[in-house]
């Protein structure tokens, strides 16, 4: 449970990252596009919905992973070593929760791993 604990600090700060990164792309696309083509309709950037995103994203990962432990202690997981463990349901959670994020936010997950 203790590593699950350590990755979900790593992969809490991988979805601020992702949610900072998102919203600067977005407000350089607005800026680019107000410049470019001023009488179009641009939706600009709301920091509200990056902010409100980010915790339900942050909310879903802590709980997925968590239920993923308490669900590995009473399987047969419960002989794998903690590290796997831990990576296994941190991995679990951030992947969830990314989607999440990126579902909230207005961007498909296939499309946007697809876009890399």
């Amino acid at each position: 449970m203790w590593w699950t604990l350590a990755l979900l600090l790593l992969t809490t700060a991988g979805l601020g990252l992702l949610a900072w990164a998102l919203l600067v792309t977005h407000g350089m696309a607005y800026a680019a596009l107000e410049v470019l083509r001023p009488r179009e309709m641009v939706v600009a950037p709301h920091l509200d919905d990056y902010v409100r995103a980010l915790l339900v994203a942050v909310t879903t990962n802590v709980a997925v992973a968590l239920a993923l432990v308490w669900l590995a202690r009473r399987t047969r997981a419960r002989r794998w070593h903690p590290i796997a463990v831990g990576v296994l349901a941190a991995v679990t959670a951030v992947v969830l929760a990314g989607s999440t994020l990126l579902l909230l936010l207005g961007i498909s997950p296939i499309a946007f791993v697809l876009a890399l």
